[in-house]
């Protein structure tokens, strides 16, 4: 009798194991396991806010969510560009973090490609997908000599965002080795991570941790990662003075293109990564100060910029989010970025093709 009871314990069990893991798959409470993969980027091991750029033709995964990313021969998010425009094509370079590259979708979903796909309906163009993930304005100020020397663009258009004020004060191995995480560099630049387990144990756990999406919800539940977030993380930043680091980057970047006499923007896209998904209007959006900041000090120096925020209405911004473990914006959000950038940027575009 004791034996048919135990069997149906353990199958009751097994049920509701099978149920749980059927619900956090179904519900998208945890990501799918990915392989150990070498990650595309080139850090400088000296300073933490010195250049990154990403491996050329490096196939691995980016974001949250682990979406599979292919970069081109020059290390961006996108096909092969020649040294010079096309003749009669105005072209537009755009750098930017994990917005801009697009985390969490495709390469066509990202709003660089689909401001491209707008502006194409009205005069030549050619936009250039130059995010890369995990950067501010420091990491990113050697891109924009690269990219006036290499690709001549009419047009730098920064995409820029509350958490440039981040100033970080370790590299990204630097962090993964305090986290227990080994690194190793490859003659090709890449980097491969990896967190051995120890143990038998740790290797059945790694095993079951690769299987199951229960288990790693359950890991996630079980230990968070401790973080601030909201208003209070980015007024720590500013307390620390990252905005003006990050001001400083800015103004470097224009007198750059100023001086090669390429046209400059800044464009502010509003933070869905420190909102809280208790936020349901982007009329509360928490960082219209900052916004209202960052347009001051940007006109201040004679930088021309635009925000898109108030582009996005009253929609709920959880409906615009990637994934539910993944705030980046999904296509919805990227249209949103791309037409308000169209109406902003369309006008003076035909300057460019009429010059050449």
């Amino acid at each position: 009798m004791w034996l048919l009871r135990l069997s149906v314990l353990g199958f009751s069990l097994l049920m509701v194991l099978v149920a749980f893991e059927v619900a956090v798959r179904t519900l998208q409470l945890a990501t799918p396991w990915t392989p150990e993969n070498r990650i595309a980027i080139v850090l400088f091991h000296q300073d933490p806010a010195g250049p990154i750029e990403m491996t050329p033709n490096w196939e691995g995964y980016v974001g949250v969510y682990r979406l599979p990313v292919r970069l081109n021969g020059d290390g961006f998010r996108d096909r092969a560009y020649s040294p010079t425009p096309p003749s009669g094509t105005a072209r537009i370079a755009i750098i930017g973090d994990s917005y801009t590259m697009g985390d969490g979708i495709s390469r066509k979903e990202a709003y660089p490609k689909q401001l491209e796909e707008r502006l194409r309906q009205k005069l030549p163009c050619e936009v250039m997908n130059c995010g890369i993930t995990a950067t501010n304005s420091h990491n990113q100020l050697p891109l924009v000599t690269r990219l006036i020397e290499s690709y001549r663009p009419h047009l730098i258009v920064l995409g820029y965002n509350v958490n440039d004020f981040y100033y970080r004060k370790l590299t990204r191995f630097e962090s993964l080795k305090a986290a227990g995480y080994h690194y190793e560099v490859h003659d090709d630049q890449t980097v491969m991570i990896s967190k051995p387990p120890s143990g038998f144990v740790g290797r059945v756990k790694t095993e079951i941790l690769k299987r199951s999406y229960g288990y790693r919800f359950a890991q996630r539940i079980r230990n968070p990662v401790p973080r601030p977030v909201g208003i209070e993380r980015i007024e720590g930043w500013i307390k620390e003075d990252g905005h003006l680091r990050s001001f400083a980057a800015v103004k470097e970047m224009s007198l750059k293109c100023k001086a090669a006499g390429v046209d400059f923007v800044v464009m502010i896209i509003p933070s869905l990564l420190d909102v809280l998904s208790s936020i349901t209007r982007m009329d509360d959006y928490p960082f219209k100060e900052q916004h209202a900041t960052i347009i001051k000090e940007m006109e201040s120096t004679g930088i021309q910029v635009f925000d898109v925020t108030d582009d996005f209405g009253d929609r709920n911004p959880n409906d615009l989010i990637a994934h539910p473990l993944d705030r980046h914006y999904n296509p919805e959000g990227c249209a949103i970025v791309a037409e308000a950038m169209e109406k902003r940027l369309l006008p003076s575009l035909s300057k460019y093709v009429a010059h050449q």
